[in-house]
């Protein structure tokens, strides 16, 4: 992915995130580390690109990178070749995460070159190039895989929840959604997935309500297949996320919550959200967006995507939050004004408010309007999303 670099301190909260989200194999938070160092100054990485026009962010996942001696030096590795593909030094930083149950390295790289021009980035070796280097790295650490333990890994995404290799085959191989797998008609076996792991993941998907068997060997595929199983996974994530979330917040001594008791949000709920703020992180791992965890007062745990960083910036952890559209008054309030008034670059922080507002005290300026009402409709609104 390629971001805008320096701007609105995007780049900085994704720092930031990634290395609270990341931790290493003995469970210690993620650190940033580089080509040469093992501990980053993440403020000066951001001030070397604070004039870039862009940045890119990427993600490492080698295949078996839970069998890896060390995917930092593996990191270090690919990010060696890479530079000789490119012809170039990159000025980059990476941590490992090691919380999900495929090891993989969050990958940031200022967008110079080291000539100090713009670097470019051929968008196929970005989606491509990136991921076959990685893949002859971890062959040659690892070993070829023999066609024994590629059939094991596709036979065990037979039963997933999620997009997998064989619906990308089954797709592949389909005519306006519709398959032909009687039997004598020719099926394709390209990628070792054959017909006997086709018929078995369209009986799953057929459980799934997902497929359907017009005909003895004849089958018709849902024409949203694909987008389906993407948020059906999406929703599993986000259910491991908050499960973890608690754990961490419960120190492992609770009982482990129902996941009927989960509700999911898109931006702004239906419904106003009260409750225990249990957790933020990312709501795309590329991206800066932040999503919440909150443990309602309603007996459920809410999940609620798409926040803006500087709005949660002086909200602490296991703060009483309330989360809904922010009312539109049918005109300014004083308190509006006065938080218009403190505002810069667009973000209001109440903290900031309160400084200018004990400065203004000890200077004996006067404070215009009631500065109890304001502020405390000013952290009000801090609670709320801008959605709405």
């Amino acid at each position: 992915m390629v971001r805008q670099a320096g701007k609105g301190g995007g780049a900085a909260a994704h720092l930031r995130y990634i290395q609270r989200d990341g931790t290493s194999r003995d469970g210690e938070r993620g650190v940033l580390y580089g080509a040469e160092t093992d501990r980053v100054d993440a403020k000066a990485f951001l001030e070397r690109g604070a004039d870039d026009r862009h940045q890119f962010r990427f993600i490492v996942s080698p295949e078996d990178a839970d069998r890896l001696d060390d995917l930092t030096d593996f990191t270090r590795d690919l990010m060696t070749r890479m530079e000789a593909d490119l012809g170039t030094r990159l000025d980059w930083v990476a941590v490992n995460h090691f919380n999900t149950a495929h090891p993989h390295v969050h990958v940031v790289v200022n967008g110079r070159d080291d000539q100090g021009k713009d670097l470019v980035i051929d968008g196929g070796y970005i989606t491509h190039g990136i991921r076959e280097r990685a893949s002859e790295f971890a062959t040659l650490e690892l070993g070829p895989v023999s066609e024994i333990e590629q059939r094991q890994k596709l036979e065990t995404e037979i039963d997933r929840g999620r997009f997998t290799r064989l619906d990308r085959a089954l797709l592949d191989q389909a005519t306006e959604n519709h398959l032909d797998m009687r039997p004598g008609i020719e099926t394709p076996t390209s990628d070792l997935v054959d017909r006997r792991l086709r018929l078995s993941r369209l009986a799953k998907l057929e459980r799934m309500g997902l497929a359907s068997q017009t005909e003895p060997g004849r089958w018709t595929l849902d024409d949203r297949l694909e987008e389906r199983l993407r948020n059906l996974g999406e929703r599993d994530d986000i259910t491991r996320q908050m499960h973890r979330a608690l754990k961490a917040r419960d120190k492992g001594t609770a009982p482990t919550r129902d996941p009927a008791h989960f509700r999911l949000h898109g931006e702004v709920p239906e419904r106003p959200v009260t409750g225990r703020l249990v957790d933020r992180h990312l709501t795309e791992e590329l991206g800066e967006k932040l999503s919440l965890v909150v443990d309602g007062i309603d007996g459920r745990v809410h999940h609620l995507r798409g926040f803006d960083p500087a709005q949660m910036e002086d909200i602490p952890g296991g703060a009483i939050v309330e989360i809904a559209a922010a009312p539109v008054p049918d005109k300014p309030r004083p308190s509006d004004r006065a938080i218009l008034t403190h505002t810069e670059d667009g973000i209001y922080r109440p903290s900031a408010h309160l400084e200018r507002m004990q400065l203004d005290r000890l200077c004996g300026r006067p404070f215009k309007g009631n500065a109890s009402h304001c502020l405390s409709h000013a952290i009000s609104k801090t609670y709320y999303s801008t959605g709405g």
